[in-house]
């Protein structure tokens, strides 16, 4: 009887931490939609797993196990668990001496359920579960008076549903596969406006200037999810993770109102948008993972994924998560972790336009309180980093920026 469970070991505790994201969001002004999708690990699911920095795929012995690796399903101690989080998540994006000596700074904020999850065991070498998982989402509202009038409004989700299976394939093996449906919406409602004199006065403009939009992108695809889980000793499990992120098909619908004039008449600007969009191909993904028990109370993990781009427009990233977890007594745990969220997006140069490039680094902390069959998780995240951007379009001029965030999480999870 162990507090730390291992692979082919029962926990004597109900040891269900469940799960929570961790999300962060940013998102570059001019190219919201691309800065934050070409970041990979925006969001971190699970009580347990996101305080440990996501360094989960070679235990997943809890319902995150659906997210990080299928195949640790069938190590759960309990017949059927659930497990559920919500999040609060504060996000700050600054641009440096955009505009001569002033600053951009675009801030965003959102409370959210975003995770929820059902596995059960059908017995010693199957189990089951199905989920639903936020994996993304940025909420941006913002009001300046700069030389322009701006106000604007973004909301950008990410939602996975879908069944996952485990199977002991022999008492040290195990395979498990997890099949999404996804679903992206992108919303935007953004107007701008500049006049020749007077306060709102437009930098080298020498009419009014107007711009108006308000549309939605939807994206619907899937995302299957492979994984291995093998403990060639008591101490020690290694994994293997393989997923894909696909598009099925996508669309765009809403108008638009531009025009420059000192007599600007909407009626002769409206232009309604509705087309097919195709987004940019995503990258196949295949992780390692790593987990030493160091005692029945210790335990330190570790992740690394590679994203292979079939887009020679955008580079191939290395992420790493490292997460280690202590129980302090019988009833309580506590945990750290530390990660990377390195960006896809190539580094702005003289000849290029529109990129903005940043790679992050992110700190996790959390504890956990167990009764019975029931836990209970708080903990939070702090995600940071400086890049370099070009934020006008078609122009390669190139500014410094940074972005910081903050989340905190809690997260429930029972067990029978």
């Amino acid at each position: 009887m162990t507090l730390v469970v291992r692979r082919g070991l029962i926990s004597m505790f109900s040891y269900r931490i469940i799960l929570i994201v961790i999300l962060t969001w940013v998102i570059s002004f001019f190219s919201t939609i691309d800065a934050n999708y070409l970041h990979y690990k925006n969001t971190l699911i699970g009580g347990r797993a996101s305080t440990m920095a996501g360094a989960y795929s070679a235990i997943a012995d809890d319902a995150s196990g659906v997210y990080y690796n299928p195949a640790g399903l069938i190590y759960s101690p309990y017949q059927m668990m659930t497990d559920s989080a919500n999040a609060l998540s504060l996000s700050t994006l600054r641009f440096y001496d955009v505009d001569d000596d002033y600053d951009w700074e675009l801030n965003s904020q959102s409370f959210y359920p975003n995770f929820f999850a059902l596995v059960n065991k059908g017995g010693s070498n199957f189990a089951w579960g199905v989920s639903y998982v936020m994996a993304n989402i940025y909420n941006e509202h913002q009001q300046e008076l700069t030389p322009y009038l701006t106000n604007s409004h973004r909301e950008d989700r990410t939602v996975f549903l879908g069944p996952s299976l485990s199977y002991r394939i022999t008492d040290q093996l195990s395979l498990g596969m997890t099949a999404y449906y996804f679903l992206r919406s992108f919303k935007e409602q953004y107007s701008q406006y500049g006049r020749q004199a007077g306060e709102l006065l437009v930098a080298s403009a020498e009419e009014d200037s107007l711009y108006m939009s308000d549309y939605e992108l939807l994206f619907h695809g899937g995302m299957p999810i492979i994984g291995l889980i093998w403990t060639p000793k008591t101490h020690f499990s290694v994994s293997s993770t393989l997923r894909y992120q696909f598009n099925s098909f996508s669309s765009l619908e809403g108008n638009r109102l531009s025009g420059s004039g000192m007599d600007l008449d909407p009626s002769s600007f409206v232009d309604s948008i509705a087309f097919t969009h195709k987004q940019a191909a995503y990258p196949v993904q295949m992780g390692l993972g790593m987990t030493y028990f160091a005692s029945p109370y210790f335990l330190v993990s570790a992740d690394f994924d590679y994203f292979y781009q079939t887009d020679s427009n955008y580079d191939h990233v290395i992420n790493w998560a490292v997460g280690t977890e202590y129980f302090i007594m019988q009833s309580q745990s506590i945990r750290l972790g530390v990660f990377t969220n390195n960006t896809s997006i190539k580094m702005p140069t003289v000849t290029s336009s529109g990129r903005q490039h940043i790679d992050l680094i992110g700190f996790t902390y959390g504890y956990s309180f167990h009764r019975g069959t029931t836990s209970i998780t708080i903990g939070g995240q702090y995600l940071v980093g400086k890049g370099r951007a070009q934020v006008y379009s078609n122009d390669s001029k190139i500014f410094d920026y940074s972005r910081s965030d903050l989340s905190f999480i809690v997260a429930a999870g029972f067990g029978i």
